[in-house]
């Protein structure tokens, strides 16, 4: 059973559909204030994960390919209005399926981390008016684990050792398993904070990762991005850190 809000104009719209949860939008290509397609794109844009069916009049050849293109989920002509329910039911299953899609492929399936994919779109996507951080973290002869316990413990020590970070950081970090037991935490901030932020990672990381009776200590090594850097440029300094932390036996950044 659908409950259904009507807004007349694009600007009454977004207003609603920002202020949510929507779970669907339908739209009349015939607006007062604006045309129909324009809305369509700034719906998409500012909720692109929300299923969006477009209605129209107007039956005439490519406007449904113009509607998706311009963002929609669906087109359905006004003269079939009674397949409604079903079009959105459809369009509704199809995004949660894409999004579930998208997640997949953007995680890390051992650990429920970020992937190397999922972490180099969040590295494109940071800005330049704050400082951005990069943690590189590994465990301590985890290659001795797996020899002695068996790799089905070593996944659980891998396991533990995301759940740690993803406990010692913010929400709005990224936490991702680049390959083998590096993980990365990937953190975007105001410049006066990056000492403090590193400090409480510290000391929330000095702690070994514990299964069982099996206990592991991490070594972590951090980086801030500087002008024109690449995520591997900065990755391999965060990765030198973490290595003169391993020689000086001292689990710090």
């Amino acid at each position: 059973m659908w409950a259904v809000r009507t807004v007349p104009t694009r600007i009454a719209a977004l207003s609603v559909l920002l202020d949510g949860p929507v779970d669907a939008v339908t739209c009349d290509l015939g607006l007062p204030d604006n045309d129909g397609h324009d809305v369509v794109a700034d719906i998409a844009t500012h909720l692109p994960d929300l299923p969006l069916v477009v209605l129209s009049g107007q039956e005439e050849a490519g406007m449904g390919l113009r509607s998706l293109r311009a963002g929609a989920t669906d087109y359905l002509p006004k003269s079939q209005i009674d397949r409604l329910p079903e079009i959105l039911d459809m369009a509704i299953h199809r995004n949660e399926h894409e999004l579930m899609c998208r997640q997949l492929a953007s995680t890390d399936p051992l650990t429920g981390s970020a992937n190397r994919d999922a972490l180099t779109d969040a590295w494109n996507a940071t800005g330049h008016d704050t400082a951005v951080v990069i943690v590189l973290a590994d465990l301590d002869r985890f290659k001795q684990v797996n020899d002695q316990h068996g790799h089905n413990t070593g996944d659980l020590v891998l396991r533990e050792l995301a759940g740690h970070l993803r406990g010692a950081v913010r929400p709005t970090d990224i936490v991702a398993r680049i390959g083998g037991d590096e993980f990365v935490v990937l953190a975007e901030m105001p410049h006066d904070s990056v000492s403090g932020f590193l400090d409480r990672l510290h000391q929330q990381m000095g702690a070994p990762v514990r299964v069982g009776d099996i206990s592991v200590t991490s070594s972590i090594g951090a980086a801030t991005k500087c002008i024109d850097d690449t995520l591997d440029d900065a990755l391999s300094r965060a990765d030198q850190a973490m290595y003169a932390a391993k020689r000086d036996r001292h689990h710090t950044i």
